[in-house]
């Protein structure tokens, strides 16, 4: 039996697309547990992300923060109860935050080692309409501020949010019916040779003065290899009824 071009094109298409610059969260797991869209839900630790590719459960938190808050950026949480700015982003807390983070700031993870089939990501929240604001790119780096490998582009829309939640701010009017957003980029897409280098991650310009809950590194599986078997079998047979 001859195999197909056509069967072969569509399977290595697959996978490379399995690799694209980044990948919409979806979903959140958390220890007290998440309904997607839910207002309020009560939930504060993160334990799992879910894109497209999977679910992970397996998840390390930034524990590290180097920027400049500003004097009028402050922190944010479900409850009144507000941390510190640095510490809003990097706890594990989905419900606790940083109001209105700079360009290039940088989140560090000095004891963890970042694995070849993990992704890097971020949680934010954001605004509507001409409002709508996102970081457009991360780098990783050495955590010392150096860049490694090459940045990647973030792609994410005003549609792609996972879920909604109240935020009192700790100097200002409560942030209400806030859209939760997600993205997340494979390490593999950084091209860096030397993974025990690379100790934390900075952004580009993050659009609006986003506000960040928090910054860390998961292994987000890939698309399962037999379902993509299967769509090339799917081409071999329009191939062989041909």
């Amino acid at each position: 039996m001859k195999i197909s071009f056509f069967a072969i094109a569509t399977i290595g298409a697959l996978i490379a697309h399995s690799h694209g610059a980044s990948t919409v969260i979806t979903g959140i797991t958390t220890s007290e547990g998440w309904t997607n869209g839910a207002l309020n839900s009560g939930v504060q630790t993160l334990t799992g992300i879910t894109t497209a590719s999977g679910s992970s459960t397996s998840v390390t938190f930034a524990t590290g923060f180097t920027g400049d808050p500003g004097t009028t950026n402050g922190t944010y949480a479900e409850t009144t109860t507000f941390p510190g700015y640095t510490a809003a982003q990097t706890d594990s807390r989905v419900d606790t935050g940083a109001l209105n983070v700079g360009d290039g700031d940088e989140y560090t993870w000095s004891t963890s080692t970042i694995g070849s089939g993990d992704a890097v990501f971020v949680i934010f929240n954001g605004a509507t309409g001409n409002n709508f604001g996102a970081p457009d790119s991360m780098r990783l780096t050495d955590g010392a501020g150096n860049f490694l490998g090459n940045a990647v582009a973030l792609s994410i829309a005003e549609s792609d949010a996972f879920g909604r939640m109240n935020l009192a701010r700790d100097q200002n009017s409560t942030l209400a019916n806030r859209n939760l957003y997600g993205v997340a980029v494979p390490v593999a897409d950084f091209g860096v040779a030397d993974l025990s280098q690379v100790k934390g991650v900075k952004f580009g310009t993050v659009l609006n003065n986003n506000d960040f809950h928090m910054v860390g590194f998961a292994a987000v599986p890939e698309p399962s290899g037999l379902a993509l078997l299967g769509l090339g079998g799917l081409a071999l047979f329009g191939r062989r009824r041909r």
